[in-house]
C-alpha cells in the first residue's frame, strides 16, 4: 500500500523548488541582464520543466522578485501582526508593506543581496512588486484597520477611510524610497539587511515629513 507524503514534507519540497527557481532567475539576470534572461533558461538552471516554472510564477519578473501567491501573502500578513504586536503605527505599516514585498526565502543573505542588486540595475522591475499592493489592497487595508485599534483613529467613525488613506500614503512612501535607492549613485558595498533598513527608514521619514508639513 503506497504511503501518503506528509503535508509538511510537501510544503518543504515546494519551498525548496520555489527558492531554486528564484536563485536561478537572479543568477541569470545578474549575469546576462533582464532582457536576455528567459523562462526556458531559468527552468534549465533550476533543473525543472517550464510547466513546473509556471506552477510557481506567472513570469520571469515575478521569479526574480519572488512575488508571492495570494495564500503566502495572507500568511505573511498574519505572521507579521503576530510578531509585531503594538508596533508604532507608521513604522508598523511600512514594515508590513516591505514584508509583503519580500520573499519567503529572502532571509537568505545572498538571495536578498542579489535581489537588491537586480533592482539597482533594473529599477523598472519595481512595477511588479508594487502591483502586489494593488492586488492585495483590500487585505492590507483591513490589516491596517486592525492596527488602528488603540490609536486615536479608533474613536472616529471613519476608521476604514483612514486605513485606506494610510495604505495609499505609506505605499507611496515605500515606492519613492525604493525608487530613490534604486536610482541613487551610491554603489558602496553594504549588507542587504542594512540597505533594507535604509529603505524602511526613508519611507517612514517621508511620511513623518509630510505629516509635519501639513500640521
Amino acid at each position: 500500500m503506497p504511503t501518503t507524503e506528509k503535508p509538511g514534507r510537501r510544503d518543504r519540497k515546494r519551498a525548496d523548488t520555489r527558492a531554486r527557481i528564484e536563485e536561478a532567475a537572479l543568477t541569470l539576470v545578474l549575469r546576462d541582464g533582464l532582457g536576455e534572461t528567459t523562462v526556458d533558461a531559468i527552468s534549465d538552471l533550476a533543473d525543472i520543466s517550464t510547466r513546473t516554472f509556471f506552477n510557481y510564477f506567472e513570469s520571469k519578473d515575478n521569479a526574480v522578485l519572488g512575488v508571492h501567491p495570494a495564500e503566502v501573502i495572507d500568511e505573511l500578513i498574519a505572521d507579521y501582526i503576530h510578531e509585531h504586536p503594538g508596533s508604532d503605527l507608521i513604522p508598523g505599516i511600512v514594515g508590513l508593506m516591505l514584508t509583503v514585498m519580500g520573499s519567503p526565502q529572502s532571509s537568505r543573505a545572498r538571495m536578498k543581496a542579489d535581489r537588491l542588486e537586480v533592482v539597482k540595475r533594473h529599477p523598472e522591475i519595481l512595477g511588479g512588486q508594487m502591483a502586489q499592493f494593488t492586488a492585495r489592497a483590500s487585505k492590507l487595508t483591513q490589516t491596517i484597520e486592525t492596527m488602528l485599534t488603540g490609536t486615536p483613529f479608533e474613536k472616529t467613525s471613519d476608521t476604514t477611510a483612514h486605513a485606506e488613506l494610510l495604505f495609499v500614503l505609506c505605499g507611496g512612501a515605500v515606492r519613492i524610497a525604493l525608487r530613490e535607492w534604486a536610482t541613487s549613485l551610491d554603489d558602496s558595498v553594504v549588507g542587504a539587511d542594512s540597505r533594507v533598513t535604509d529603505i524602511e527608514r526613508r519611507a517612514i521619514s517621508l511620511v513623518h515629513e509630510l505629516r509635519e508639513g501639513l500640521s
